[in-house]
């Protein structure tokens, strides 16, 4: 997986500025779908946010746990 410089910036819900170490573009597995995915790399998660979420038209169930 190939790490890319990126100049974006995003922070938490608390208000603080997340560190962002790179973009990676990762295969995202969706009811059996391959989706080539972009996502931000910080020190502690890879990140993916609600704009794509509505984009393949997801539905998040917390309670669950299923995407």
């Amino acid at each position: 997986m190939l790490i890319s410089a990126t100049n974006r910036r995003v922070w938490a819900a608390n208000n603080t500025e997340l560190v962002i170490d790179g973009e990676v573009v990762v295969p995202f597995w969706l009811n059996g779908r391959c989706i080539s995915t972009k996502a931000l790399i910080s020190p502690e998660e890879c990140l993916i946010f609600a704009d794509w979420l509505q984009a393949h038209k997801c539905l998040w169930d917390f309670t669950d746990g299923k995407l």
